[in-house]
């Protein structure tokens, strides 16, 4: 196996846009950032460190930040190369480098076991105190614990290699006709 740090430190663009996705959310519903780690070599790679969240909608939405964050991004930054493998039929040396990029970043698109664990806990509260947001979110909860209890099989490579090699082909060859 290969250890998290070294994955992490050759992937960290993917941390950083994660944690930054947790800040966007968390500004976005006014909740103060006490401290953030953009990366750092350890465990863990990067933090966002907040004022507790006072609804599900709130912790739903900063959980989930980095899945929308780092997809979002990783398929932005692999255009580029799909334009030119689709219609050059050639990359360069420039076009591998957005390649890594958009993968790292596709990477490191699930929340946290950690955070991972506390949605899950708070959907489960929420669900119980008979909120609707948590029924509507849960399908999405659900999908992210078995994405994070599958990363055990790099799931989130797959993930990423998945994202960044067929959204953004399918975008260029339905505007390109092809």
């Amino acid at each position: 196996m290969i250890p998290g740090w070294l994955v992490a430190l050759v992937t960290f663009p993917g941390v950083i846009v994660h944690e930054m996705g947790h800040q966007f959310f968390c500004r976005r519903y006014g909740l103060p950032v006490y401290s953030v780690c953009y990366f750092r070599v350890g465990n863990p790679a990067g933090y966002v460190i907040h004022e507790p969240t006072e609804s599900y909608r709130q912790s739903f939405w900063i959980s989930v930040g980095p899945l929308i964050a780092n997809t979002l991004v990783a398929i932005a930054v692999c255009f580029p190369v799909a334009i030119s493998v689709l219609t050059l039929q050639t990359a360069t040396p420039y076009q591998w480098v957005l390649a890594w990029l958009a993968v790292s970043i596709g990477m490191h698109a699930f929340p946290s076991g950690g955070d991972a664990k506390n949605l899950w806990t708070r959907s489960k509260e929420a669900r119980s105190a008979g909120n609707m947001a948590a029924y509507v979110g849960f399908p999405v909860v659900v999908f992210i614990r078995a994405a994070n209890l599958a990363s055990m099989l790099w799931f989130d490579a797959v993930y990423a290699v998945a994202v960044v090699g067929l959204v953004p082909n399918l975008v260029v060859r339905l505007l390109a006709g092809v």
